[in-house]
């Protein structure tokens, strides 16, 4: 049933390249139109409430014609750890990809000798494998947002 969430044995490792961290932003949006199918559905505050599973809050930052920048938090296990992930979606190009504090995207392109460049991607590539993570095991525990299911492609 989730079997399109699972993720490929290449993206399970360190990033090779820039396009591999696209293809990662673009199943993030796949996992997250599971959890949202239609974003014009949300309101500025939005709980996804499951049986035996800790509530997931979804907040709407920011709406553009082309973006919607949105605040995924839940609280963790008994230690009670809320991670609060900033995320921007990509409407137009169907990426989802979590904003990371310090790294501008197009920093990823100019460095051609690698350093900068590699450990900015190295940190947007962890960022963007735990919200795949995150999303694909809050998926499976059955949050959703929003009233409408339409497939996500």
């Amino acid at each position: 049933m989730f079997a399109d969430l699972k993720m490929p044995a290449h993206l399970t490792m360190k990033p090779i390249s820039f396009a591999a961290l696209m293809e990662l932003y673009e199943r993030n949006y796949i996992a997250l139109r599971r959890l949202c199918p239609v974003f014009d559905d949300l309101t500025v505050a939005n709980v996804s409430r499951v049986t035996g599973a800790p509530p997931l809050q979804l907040r709407v930052l920011e709406r553009n014609r082309y973006t919607t920048t949105l605040e995924l938090t839940q609280r963790i296990g008994q230690t009670g750890r809320i991670p609060v992930l900033p995320l921007r979606v990509y409407h137009d190009a169907r990426q989802a990809e979590v904003l990371v504090a310090g790294v501008h995207p197009e920093g990823l392109n100019c460095d051609p000798g690698g350093g900068v460049r590699q450990r900015q991607l190295g940190v947007c590539w962890e960022a963007n494998l735990f919200l795949h993570d995150w999303l694909s095991h809050c998926v499976v525990q059955g949050h959703r947002f929003g009233k409408s299911p339409v497939s996500a492609r």
